[in-house]
């Protein structure tokens, strides 16, 4: 059959020998230059690197509208721009191939930039809000259903692979490690029997993580780098324990997920760099969110427990130092915390 479109034909010319194509294999956005030509009930396409031959049967023509190139699409989810189209129309037909109108409302669309306009506006209003607001509370409801087995299963996961590559046996004497634990349990109260803290020397330097299933990491750098200040420790433990509360690691992996399928899914390639970009800057942004839910639970947690939050603004001030002038210049929006001095200037606020 022939497929028409208002002011325009698509009965076929006369053609015959070679094509000239652009090739897309249905996995990557990468083009290739090929020329079809057709074998009996046969599609060849060849390549650079070789040719290749795909059924007359499985094929089917489209073109959208009359400016529109005419494409080949094969089962396999390939597909061929031709750029001689109108000539290969005959030998394609008469091998078996489909023509397929495609729906009108595409059609349509390339016809009035003002449709574009509007689909355009609302596909990003759709992105945006599954951005900030649907991605981010489907992945706090999937974590509160997240049985608690599964939740310490995986956290001790975890944990097993980074002990011995990462984490090493502490180097601080037993009392300090003793009081350090005795404070994280004072902390937690009558639930400090659900929460387990490892203090390790590790090669990541001053630092403390949370992860899955009610574990707490803290470095041995991380207590040098304070001078032992009991306080400021607690405050940091106090934060991380923001991040069990909210499940953030978990958390994190979904959404990431979530948007590496996104990103793919508009960029139109999983491999390539570009894909990646609105994937990076998302999670930066979602990391952002974390931090500063951590650091209001923690903040409010010392108030609780009387200790004083200002302590905690220690460990920022001597983050800030050891990371330059020049780190706090980065901008917000390329970082995953937010700025050290800042977030000391927030522990010192007073209690509410």
């Amino acid at each position: 059959m022939s497929i028409s479109y208002e002011g325009c034909s698509s009965d076929p010319a006369p053609g015959a020998g070679s094509f000239s194509a652009a090739f897309f294999d249905g996995v990557s956005s990468t083009r290739h230059d090929v020329r079809l030509r057709v074998a009996g009930r046969q599609i060849v396409l060849d390549r650079a690197d070789g040719p290749i031959t795909l059924p007359a049967s499985d094929a089917r023509l489209t073109r959208s509208s009359c400016n529109s190139p005419w494409l080949l699409s094969f089962a396999d989810g390939s597909y061929c721009e031709l750029r001689d189209g109108h000539e290969a129309l005959a030998p394609l037909r008469q091998a078996g191939v489909v023509s397929v109108q495609m729906p009108g409302f595409v059609s349509m669309l390339e016809r009035d930039w003002r449709l574009v306009a509007l689909s355009i506006a609302f596909l990003a209003t759709a992105v945006l809000v599954f951005y900030v607001w649907l991605l981010p509370k489907l992945a706090e409801a999937g974590t509160q259903m997240m049985p608690a087995s599964m939740d310490a299963r995986l956290g001790r996961a975890v944990f097993a692979e980074l002990e011995g590559r990462m984490l090493q046996p502490s180097g601080l004497d037993m009392d300090q490690r003793d009081k350090i634990d005795w404070r994280f349990r004072e902390l937690l109260g009558s639930e400090a029997g659900q929460y387990t803290l490892f203090i390790r020397h590790s090669s990541v330097g001053p630092n403390a993580f949370a992860l899955p299933g009610k574990t707490v990491v803290l470095t041995d750098e991380l207590v040098t780098l304070v001078d032992g200040d009991l306080d400021a420790i607690t405050g940091v433990l106090a934060h991380e324990l923001g991040h069990v509360e909210s499940h953030h690691a978990l958390r994190s992996v979904i959404q990431t997920s979530a948007l590496s399928i996104l990103g793919a899914a508009l960029i139109g390639d999983y491999s390539s760099l570009l894909a990646a970009v609105p994937v990076t800057l998302g999670q930066l942004r979602y990391s952002r969110a974390f931090e500063a839910d951590a650091d209001s639970y923690a903040h409010t947690l010392l108030c609780t427990r009387k200790i004083d939050s200002a302590r905690t603004a220690l460990f920022f001030d001597r983050i800030a130092v050891k990371s330059g002038n020049l780190a706090e210049l980065v901008p917000d929006y390329l970082r995953t915390h937010a700025a050290s001095r800042q977030r000391a200037e927030f522990f010192r606020s007073a209690c509410p």
